[in-house]
């Protein structure tokens, strides 16, 4: 049955979305990345986000911030941020 064209589409209608739809239904501005020491890649942020931080879009953002989360924080406050995060 699942390779049942009809049936196919249909299922993936009902049960498809993406995390943007649901996101943006969230109240408040959030990111999502890799809380890693050594790798601290953003990989996604909500519309309210980006606005509140004057970006355009996710690519803007991804490319003023080399996709880091520690070049979101200024430079004088990183150590302190980070220190705050991992303890």
């Amino acid at each position: 049955m699942a390779y049942n064209e009809g049936l196919q589409s249909d299922v993936r209608k009902q049960l498809g979305f993406v995390l943007n739809d649901i996101s943006e239904n969230l109240p408040g501005a959030f990111m999502i990345y890799r809380a890693d020491k050594e790798d601290d890649e953003i990989f996604y942020a909500n519309k309210k986000f980006l606005d509140m931080d004057g970006y355009e879009n996710l690519e803007e953002l991804f490319k003023s911030t080399k996709k880091s989360f520690r070049n979101l924080i200024h430079e004088d406050q990183r150590e302190a941020v980070e220190a705050s995060i991992w303890n």
